[in-house]
Protein backbone atom coordinates (compact mmCIF):
# COMPACT_ATOMS: atom_id res chain seq x y z
CA UNK A 1 0.00 0.00 0.00
CA UNK A 2 1.29 3.44 -0.92
CA UNK A 3 1.65 6.03 1.79
CA UNK A 4 1.44 9.78 1.28
CA UNK A 5 4.03 12.00 2.96
CA UNK A 6 3.08 15.55 3.86
CA UNK A 7 5.78 17.95 2.74
CA UNK A 8 5.77 21.52 4.01
CA UNK A 9 7.32 24.22 1.88
CA UNK A 10 6.57 26.71 4.63
CA UNK A 11 5.81 26.15 8.28
CA UNK A 12 2.10 26.59 9.03
CA UNK A 13 1.80 27.55 12.69
CA UNK A 14 -1.99 27.59 12.84
CA UNK A 15 -3.22 24.12 13.80
CA UNK A 16 -6.69 24.86 12.40
CA UNK A 17 -5.30 25.79 8.98
CA UNK A 18 -3.01 22.78 8.95
CA UNK A 19 -6.00 20.58 9.74
CA UNK A 20 -7.92 22.16 6.85
CA UNK A 21 -5.02 21.44 4.49
CA UNK A 22 -5.11 17.75 5.44
CA UNK A 23 -8.90 17.63 5.15
CA UNK A 24 -8.77 19.33 1.75
CA UNK A 25 -6.36 16.67 0.52
CA UNK A 26 -8.74 13.93 1.69
CA UNK A 27 -11.76 15.61 0.08
CA UNK A 28 -9.92 15.93 -3.23
CA UNK A 29 -8.93 12.29 -3.04
CA UNK A 30 -12.52 11.23 -2.45
CA UNK A 31 -13.80 13.45 -5.23
CA UNK A 32 -11.22 12.37 -7.79
CA UNK A 33 -10.89 8.67 -7.11
CA UNK A 34 -12.87 6.87 -4.48
CA UNK A 35 -16.43 8.07 -5.05
CA UNK A 36 -16.29 9.85 -8.40
CA UNK A 37 -18.39 7.23 -10.20
CA UNK A 38 -20.83 6.46 -7.42
CA UNK A 39 -21.99 9.83 -6.17
CA UNK A 40 -25.09 11.71 -7.28
CA UNK A 41 -25.00 15.36 -8.38
CA UNK A 42 -26.30 16.88 -5.14
CA UNK A 43 -23.68 15.12 -3.05
CA UNK A 44 -20.96 16.08 -5.53
CA UNK A 45 -22.11 19.70 -5.29
CA UNK A 46 -21.92 19.55 -1.49
CA UNK A 47 -18.44 18.05 -1.71
CA UNK A 48 -17.34 20.80 -4.13
CA UNK A 49 -18.78 23.42 -1.79
CA UNK A 50 -16.77 22.04 1.15
CA UNK A 51 -13.63 21.97 -1.00
CA UNK A 52 -14.17 25.61 -1.98
CA UNK A 53 -14.73 26.69 1.63
CA UNK A 54 -11.57 24.97 2.87
CA UNK A 55 -9.58 26.38 -0.06
CA UNK A 56 -10.78 29.91 0.67
CA UNK A 57 -9.87 29.60 4.35
CA UNK A 58 -6.37 28.32 3.54
CA UNK A 59 -5.70 30.99 0.92
CA UNK A 60 -7.02 33.68 3.23
CA UNK A 61 -4.68 32.53 6.01
CA UNK A 62 -1.67 32.52 3.71
CA UNK A 63 -2.27 35.94 2.19
CA UNK A 64 -3.17 37.59 5.51
CA UNK A 65 -0.14 36.18 7.31
CA UNK A 66 2.86 38.39 6.49
CA UNK A 67 5.39 35.88 7.85
CA UNK A 68 4.12 33.14 5.55
CA UNK A 69 4.05 35.40 2.48
CA UNK A 70 7.54 36.75 3.23
CA UNK A 71 8.87 33.20 3.57
CA UNK A 72 7.35 32.15 0.23
CA UNK A 73 8.69 35.24 -1.52
CA UNK A 74 12.14 34.74 0.01
CA UNK A 75 12.24 31.17 -1.28
CA UNK A 76 11.19 32.39 -4.73
CA UNK A 77 14.07 34.91 -4.77
CA UNK A 78 16.82 32.46 -3.82
CA UNK A 79 19.52 32.20 -6.45
CA UNK A 80 21.90 29.44 -7.38
CA UNK A 81 21.60 25.88 -8.58
CA UNK A 82 21.49 24.52 -5.03
CA UNK A 83 18.18 26.35 -4.44
CA UNK A 84 16.57 25.49 -7.78
CA UNK A 85 14.23 22.85 -6.38
CA UNK A 86 13.16 25.01 -3.45
CA UNK A 87 12.58 28.01 -5.71
CA UNK A 88 10.59 25.89 -8.14
CA UNK A 89 8.42 24.54 -5.30
CA UNK A 90 7.81 28.07 -4.00
CA UNK A 91 6.77 29.34 -7.43
CA UNK A 92 4.47 26.35 -7.94
CA UNK A 93 2.96 26.92 -4.49
CA UNK A 94 2.42 30.62 -5.20
CA UNK A 95 0.77 29.94 -8.57
CA UNK A 96 -1.52 27.36 -7.00
CA UNK A 97 -2.65 29.92 -4.43
CA UNK A 98 -3.46 32.54 -7.08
Amino acid sequence: MNQVNFRELIKIECIETLSKIHMLYRLHYLKDTAIARFIEDTSMNALNHMINLYSQDIISYIFKNDDVMNEVLAKMRKEGKEHLSERSDAIEFFLEMC
